[in-house]
């Protein structure tokens, strides 16, 4: 399996009250023969069972199940007492059910497309048109790269990821911005909808299993648009 990312967590030694590495190791998902999309994760220390996995319909949901699935299971270890990833206790990894931001994220203006992003995921939403009947809206979720300094940036777009304008989420690492990405992403969408208005196409999705963002901390869950 080809490596995606990796992030580096800490934690306090017992013995000798010195910090200590973990490193969360994220592949590349793929898809099964069934459809049924899967991303593997490890921990360098291994945390048993090895090469643990969330799934998903597409890219995006195993991608962020994958990664609640690390935090739950970095939590089964003594290391999660003193464990964090930039001061950060749940370090920086999202978990089911949190609870909903008073207010909604402020959603950046779009960006000219350079055309020249690497596409991590797609994914066909449903849309109202002028009579509220769902069509086709594409979500494209660009590879989260390093830009100024220690900053990265996961660009996304709705339409076509060559022209489509852009919005970027940011964070210190691959992981934060993707998920800062997508928590935008999720805001931005919901903000196109009616209230109450749900794609009823089975071909067609939402972004309700998206992250939502509080702080610095990344859930899943909450209240439908």
């Amino acid at each position: 399996m080809d490596i995606l990312t990796t992030r580096t967590l800490r934690y306090t030694d017992e013995g000798g009250g010195t910090e200590e590495d973990v490193v969360l190791t994220i592949f590349v998902p793929f898809e099964q023969d069934d459809g049924q999309w899967l991303c593997v994760f490890d921990f360098e220390p291994p945390i048993k069972p090895r090469f643990m996995k969330g799934c998903g319909v597409d890219i995006i949901q195993a991608f962020v199940h994958c990664l609640i699935f690390a935090r739950l299971s970095f939590e089964t270890t003594r290391w999660s007492r003193t464990g964090h990833w930039q001061g950060l206790r749940d370090c920086g990894l999202p978990m089911n059910k949190g609870p909903w931001p008073d207010q909604p994220p402020e959603i950046p203006p779009p960006e000219d497309n350079p055309g020249t992003l690497e596409v991590f995921a797609t994914r066909r939403l449903g849309c109202p048109d002028e009579t509220g009947a769902a069509t086709e809206l594409l979500l494209t979720v660009f590879k989260p790269y390093q830009a100024e300094g220690d900053t990265w940036k996961c660009a996304f777009a709705f339409g076509p990821s060559e022209t489509a304008p852009i919005r970027h989420g940011t964070g210190a690492d691959f992981i934060e911005a993707a998920l800062d990405g997508l928590a935008l992403a999720r805001a931005t969408y919901e903000s196109m909808l009616p209230k109450g208005w749900a794609p009823a196409s089975e071909n067609l999705l939402d972004c309700d299993d998206l992250p939502f963002k509080i702080g610095r901390s990344f859930w899943t869950g909450g209240p439908t648009s």
